[in-house]
């Protein structure tokens, strides 16, 4: 991308820059031939997915070619258009004939984290490695190693903090969390958690502002054994936020054997848990934490459904900001597991279920194995996407999905996601930062498995990344170093009434709003900013109290705009089936002179 450095260069080529056409789109329209990510020769497993700010994403994944099971990565922008090669770039080149868990997550300023199991010394040890949007290896080429251990290492995490990555990992019967500075070196933190009795098994890492959530099963005894959920968050000094031990979230039964259940974290420093028991019963349970460690549920969970004569496994949950409560879905079953389906469950802020003590079923018990449910939140209205897989036979899965309204009524019924039937497996689905779900999986429809991936809006159309937005001009960068972006997202049709406009690539912790006219335009540096400003004629401000938005760690902010009230200098206006609009973000920055103003980019955006 050209970033402008002068105020002084020439209007024209401003908006020469601006306006060069794009690569083409890439994600697959086409569920029947979804998008192939990896299809070596070789066999690709366990395949993650995390979204970065502007609309793409980082996946990694196994190759298991005849020499072990390699780590390897590649990077989506928001089009589907591959940043590297075919098969990506090569983490490590490794021995292992079989696999375990590893971590991927996104630095705040868009690097790709990643944290495994590595033979290539000899031993097992845990790497962690970071790379550049543009494939440049942070830590060196061979990452860093984080333990000298002649002893039992497995599934490490890896979270991005502000300043610091965290890194956990199981050590023998500890849990163990280590920071790392930007460039890799050890940091301030470095802690061991032993049980009393049993053993403590690192399950997730997720991070809230410049700390850490680390979720563990504890294994209370040996390999029968009840295993219960705890959890501990981390400060970047190495405090412990939630007292001297982790605090148990389930310890009225016991764990299935080889679960460890994700949760994920919201804004305000809300920790999300779900998880389901193998006994007393195979139920579904969510928990919600305060940022403080406070449960804000019963203790042990609210149970997702009670209705008698059924079983629920395999919950997967998500925060919706509409009433600040939670959806879960999950794999519900006959009493005798001959049947399954996929219900979902809406959970108020204090714990109610609101769809009724048995859910709502998406998909009827049947002798088709349904499972794996995915929730992702839409806003702002409080619908939810959930994906999910159907197997009617050995070999020949499917991926579904459906929109749910804040009824539990269906918006969208079931649509095909990957409708060629084959063995799927280790289905991730993750939320775009700007619109829509990317799914991806190992699929056997041509060998032992290869990577596939579907984009998805959320409005269910294959291959849109819910991005409508043409950039037509670029900003001056910031003191990130970057120039900031704008993308609307959502559903362009004027009547849906759902977009979203999004900021991204500015500093930290800047307050800033979003601007809007009906013409583009150029002020170049207006009162003194160092930024410019590329709207015409009138323009509106959503400058309202509530309006006002902060980057925060993030970096970033959005803000989900009303059609019906468009800001005008004379009033508000709604917007119509044909207009197109120009948005761009005002925020504060910083220059070696003192606090001065800036702009992102901006876009036009074409309603229907």
């Amino acid at each position: 991308m050209n970033v402008f450095h002068s105020r002084a260069l020439l209007v024209s080529s401003l908006f020469a820059t601006a306006v060069a056409p794009m690569a083409q789109a890439q994600w697959s329209t086409d569920t029947a031939a979804n998008q192939i990510v990896a299809d070596a020769a070789s066999d690709q497993n366990q395949v993650k997915v995390v979204a970065t700010k502007d609309g793409g994403y980082w996946m990694s994944w196994f190759d298991g070619i005849a020499s072990g099971w390699d780590v390897r990565l590649q990077r989506f922008d928001v089009d589907g258009v591959a940043a590297f090669p075919a098969g990506g770039i090569l983490v490590a080149d490794r021995s292992f004939s079989s696999t375990q868990d590893y971590g991927l997550d996104v630095a705040f300023n868009g690097d790709a984290l990643l944290a495994f199991r590595d033979d290539r010394s000899g031993g097992v040890e845990v790497t962690a490695a970071r790379f550049r949007p543009d494939g440049t290896p942070v830590y060196g080429p061979n990452g860093v190693t984080l333990t000298s251990s002649p002893g039992f290492v497995a599934s490490p995490k890896i979270t991005s903090g502000l300043f610091f990555t965290f890194v956990g990992w199981t050590e023998n019967s500890s849990a163990r969390v280590r920071t790392l500075d930007p460039a890799g070196a050890p940091a301030t933190v470095d802690l061991t958690w032993t049980p009393p009795a049993g053993s403590y098994l690192v399950a997730e890492m997720q991070t809230f502002g410049q700390s850490a959530v680390v979720s563990m099963v504890l294994q209370t005894g040996g390999f029968t054994a009840p295993r219960h959920l705890v959890a501990q968050r981390v400060a970047p000094d190495g405090t412990t936020l939630w007292g001297p031990t982790p605090i148990p979230i389930f310890d009225g039964g016991s764990l299935q054997i080889g679960s460890f259940p994700s949760f994920s974290v919201n804004a305000t420093g809300d920790s999300l848990f779900s998880w389901y028991s193998s006994s007393p019963t195979l139920q579904c349970f969510v928990q919600r934490v305060r940022s403080d460690g406070i449960e804000l549920w019963p203790h042990g969970g609210v149970p997702v459904a009670t209705a008698p004569g059924r079983v629920r496994v395999n919950p997967s949950a998500a925060f919706d900001d509409f009433g600040s409560g939670v959806i879960v879905g999950w794999k519900e079953q006959s009493s005798n597991q001959s049947q399954s389906g996929i219900s979902v469950q809406r959970i108020s802020f204090n714990g109610q279920r609101l769809w009724s003590d048995a859910g709502v079923a998406l998909v009827p018990l049947g002798t088709a194995d349904a499972d794996f449910a995915r929730v992702s939140s839409i806003p702002p209205r409080g619908d939810a996407l959930v994906v999910w897989k159907e197997a009617p036979s050995f070999g020949a899965d499917q991926i579904f999905g459906a929109r749910v309204d804040v009824s539990g009524a269906a918006a969208i019924p079931r649509f095909d996601v990957a409708s060629t039937p084959s063995g799927k497996a280790r289905m991730a689905v993750t939320a775009g930062a700007l619109e829509g779900v990317l799914v991806a999986w190992s699929d056997g429809r041509v060998d032992g498995g290869d990577i596939y991936a579907q984009q998805l809006s959320f409005d269910a159309q294959p291959g849109d990344p819910g991005v409508f937005s043409t950039q037509t001009c670029v900003g001056v960068p910031n003191s990130s170093g970057l120039p900031g972006q704008l993308f609307v997202a959502g559903d362009r049709a004027v009547a849906g009434n759902r977009v979203r406009l999004s900021a991204v690539d500015l500093p930290l912790n800047v307050a800033g709003f979003f601007l809007t006219s009906l013409a583009p335009g150029l002020v170049v540096g207006p009162a003194g900013s160092v930024g410019n400003l590329c709207l015409g004629g009138a323009i509106g401000r959503f400058s309202a109290l509530d309006q006002i938005r902060s980057s925060g760690t993030s970096t970033c902010f959005q803000l989900q705009i009303d059609l019906t009230r468009q800001p005008t200098p004379t009033g508000f206006v709604s917007v119509t089936a044909g207009q197109t609009w120009f948005f761009q973000a005002w925020h504060r920055d910083s220059s070696a002179s003192g606090p001065v103003s800036n702009f992102t980019g901006a876009a036009s955006a074409v309603f229907q």
